[in-house]
């Protein structure tokens, strides 16, 4: 969690490679990765870099109705 406060693109670009694969399990990593970034980044300035990021991932893509389930069961989305 230190490396994701020190430098969140890096898992930004991470969950990104995560959706482009498709697939279930790698829509729940993706998910479990924001969901650690929000709670590392929580009393940091970034602190909604992970919400918003997750509502990035489901407006590129719609139509991927898993990954918005699984960023919703893990709370980095709406």
């Amino acid at each position: 969690m230190i490396e994701m406060v020190s430098d969140p693109q890096k898992w930004l670009e991470a969950t990104e490679v995560l959706v482009e694969k498709r697939g279930t399990e790698n829509y729940e990593q993706d998910a479990g990765i924001l969901a650690d970034m929000q709670e590392a980044l929580a009393k940091t300035k970034n602190s909604q870099i992970a919400r918003e990021h997750a509502a990035h991932l489901t407006r590129k893509h719609p139509t991927l109705t898993r990954l918005k389930g699984s960023l919703k069961k893990y709370g980095v989305l709406d």
